[in-house]
């Protein structure tokens, strides 16, 4: 059974829905991947105090279309673009970028921006700031995985969106940042994730940089519910950017 609840583009189409930075101010404060559309007249993804519906469609060319033309561009959107490629040095001379250390996971802090629904599936940036005092580099794709409240990991870790070209390493300043486009699909659309009791609650992502070893946490405030099954690809990440 499909269960297609986030449809935020439809939601701005009816009358009375809120201007789109009040929209999107709502949307994040509410659940921090966006997964709920609270008070907007669309409904919402919770239900009975429920955690949110959400599951990914499989990897692999048929499914990597969609995410290249419905998810937001990594550097194109106003909120994190600006002052984050500024601040990351995407100008840096390639020998002080080959000279910056890989970022550290201690040294990063994350969160999600920019969350936009389309055809049951839920978009978002992956944004990593350098919270160190020193200028670092992150260069490829993140490990990123749903956790529950204890911190075990659940269901598949992310697949790769390879269908852009790998950009080049982003140097990060102190407070710098670098961003990656995130999809999810909600559950009930793959074998392995058709019912409820396929799922548990994921409180928060926990996000590997890459060439790191450490990780970065990412809440997801109010809960996300995510496919248990190691089977069920349900996350699709891109390759950071500046």
């Amino acid at each position: 059974m499909r269960t297609d609840r986030v449809r935020a583009p439809a939601c701005r189409r009816h009358a009375g829905a809120p201007r789109a930075g009040r929209a999107k101010a709502a949307a994040v404060a509410a659940v921090a991947l966006g997964l709920v559309t609270a008070g907007s007249g669309c409904g919402s993804t919770m239900a009975g105090g429920s955690p949110a519906t959400v599951a990914a469609a499989s990897s692999g060319a048929g499914s990597r279309g969609p995410a290249q033309s419905a998810a937001p561009s990594a550097s194109g959107r106003d909120g994190v673009g600006a002052s984050g490629a500024a601040a990351a040095g995407s100008s840096a001379a390639p020998e002080e970028v080959a000279a910056a250390p890989v970022c550290a996971a201690a040294a990063l802090s994350g969160r999600l921006d920019d969350i936009e629904g389309a055809a049951g599936q839920v978009y978002g940036k992956l944004v990593l700031a350098n919270a160190g005092p020193a200028a670092c580099k992150l260069n490829g794709f993140p490990d990123v995985r749903f956790v529950d409240a204890g911190g075990a990991e659940l269901g598949a870790p992310a697949d790769h969106d390879d269908s852009r070209p790998m950009p080049e390493p982003a140097l990060l300043a102190p407070g710098g940042t670098a961003t990656a486009v995130l999809r999810i699909t909600q559950p009930g659309v793959q074998q392995g994730c058709l019912t409820s009791d396929a799922t548990r609650e994921a409180s928060a992502l926990r996000v590997t940089p890459p060439g790191g070893t450490g990780t970065v946490s990412v809440g997801l405030s109010g809960g996300v519910a995510a496919c248990v099954s190691t089977d069920v690809r349900q996350l699709l990440i891109g390759p950071l950017s500046a």
